[in-house]
């Protein structure tokens, strides 16, 4: 009896280029599509692991001085290269962001008209006890604007304490989630943590609005001090 066995090919062994390199250290920007695929090198190195491609993107960081839209098309018209945004590359996490603060500002708003009604409140309290000394004062000479003007004062020397108090609270608290990352956000954002950024435009907005409903709210709880009858409080309080 006779076998046949053919002869095996050969296998042929691959072999993996390797390089060295010394890792400087790791670095986070907070979006993980980044985190997880990014690595800063120097070109030598770049040139060494990938001999065949050549530089696809440009990447450039601009000072807050410089206009985005005014570089990029000057860039497209001297250049003839194609220039894009961060936000034209990811407009889904541009609208979500600008939906949240949409929907901030507008509980901002409802919070401070809550409370706004707290001042209306208090004046009227403050109004109703102190008829007798209004009153008085009224029959020895004060006109009615000059009351309103001190409860006016006192009104918005309220809505002014809160307000400092609580942007500087705010304050402390942004500075909080953006040093030790309290918050982390699931897998669905592109970033991992609360974005905090703070200008000077949005707190002169907030203080604006919180000014504009505590000048309205102090506005409309001084009405009350135009119903006091003189003659009638200072007959059944004399």
């Amino acid at each position: 009896t006779l076998f046949y066995a053919p002869h095996e090919p050969k296998r042929k062994k691959i072999t993996l280029a390797q390089t060295q390199a010394t890792i400087a250290g790791f670095f986070s920007t907070g979006i993980e599509e980044f985190d997880m695929g990014l690595i800063i090198c120097p070109m030598q190195l770049f040139k060494t692991l990938f001999p065949d491609n050549g530089i696809t993107q440009v990447h450039v960081q601009l000072h807050k001085e410089v206009s985005q839209e005014r570089l990029i098309e000057r860039l497209r018209k001297r250049l003839g290269v194609e220039v894009y945004s961060w936000q034209e590359l990811y407009p889904a996490l541009v609208s979500a962001l600008k939906l949240e603060k949409y929907v901030m500002s507008i509980i901002l708003a409802l919070i401070t008209l809550i409370a706004s009604m707290n001042i209306i409140s208090l004046l009227l309290m403050q109004i109703t006890q102190k008829k007798a000394d209004i009153a008085i004062l009224q029959a020895m000479g004060m006109s009615a604007r000059q009351v309103k003007k001190i409860f006016f004062i006192m009104g918005m020397g309220i809505a002014i304490m809160a307000a400092i108090t609580g942007i500087t609270i705010a304050l402390g608290l942004c500075y909080v989630l953006q040093t030790y990352h309290l918050v982390e956000l699931p897998d669905v954002y592109f970033v991992q943590h609360i974005p905090i950024h703070l200008t000077w435009t949005s707190l002169l907005s907030i203080c604006s609005l919180i000014i504009a409903i505590s000048f309205f709210a102090v506005s409309s709880g001084l009405s009350q001090a135009d119903a006091i009858d003189i003659t009638h409080v200072l007959r059944f309080n004399g």
